[in-house]
């Protein structure tokens, strides 16, 4: 975990612990809840994924029956997937001059063998993964046919910066950079 999400994830469970929690022990209470969460899971230092941290959130949020959290942590992957197909759009406008639209994705979606939809809006969270893998996999072709670094690509910054820490901040030092003159 981050500073930031442990900070965020015991005071969930402080919420969860005033609402849910019972027995003497509170520690032992917050390894059995998070055990339950994550089978297997025993201590924060085990949550390295945003996924785990968010199945976690969630866990505890049901247990302080905090209407926002749950909310919040229930859409969470959907919410992380719809921006990393907006910013695969924004590589596919660079690489070949337009973005991928509605049909597009239809396209990806129905050659996966799922069912018609109306609009990318329709699709399923657990649908999206599929998508994602599929349209980053033609960028990378893309990508290398036109002999560009991944840091080169708009995802690589902000406001994405899905292409890992080192191309974001090579990203950044290229926009931060002066113009030749």
């Amino acid at each position: 975990m981050t500073p930031r999400q442990r900070t965020a994830f015991f005071k969930l469970f402080n919420d969860a612990w005033t609402v849910s929690g019972f027995g003497a022990d509170r520690e032992a209470w917050r390894k059995k809840e998070m055990a339950e969460a994550i089978p297997g899971l025993a201590s924060t230092k085990q949550v390295t994924s945003q996924e785990a941290f968010d199945t976690l959130m969630l866990h505890f949020a049901h247990l302080a029956q905090d209407a926002d959290a749950i909310l919040h942590y229930a859409v969470a992957e959907e919410r992380r997937l719809r921006h990393i197909l907006a910013a695969l759009s924004a590589d596919f406008e660079f690489l070949r001059g337009q973005g991928f639209n509605d049909a597009y994705i239809a396209a990806i979606y129905h050659q996966a063998g799922a069912p018609a939809y109306n609009t990318i809006d329709d699709i399923p969270a657990g649908k999206l993964r599929l998508i994602v893998q599929i349209a980053d996999s033609h960028i990378r072709k893309l990508r290398k046919a036109a002999r560009l670094e991944p840091w080169q690509l708009p995802s690589a910054g902000a406001p994405w910066r899905i292409r890992g820490p080192r191309a974001a901040t090579l990203a950044h030092q290229r926009a931060v950079a002066p113009a030749p003159a």
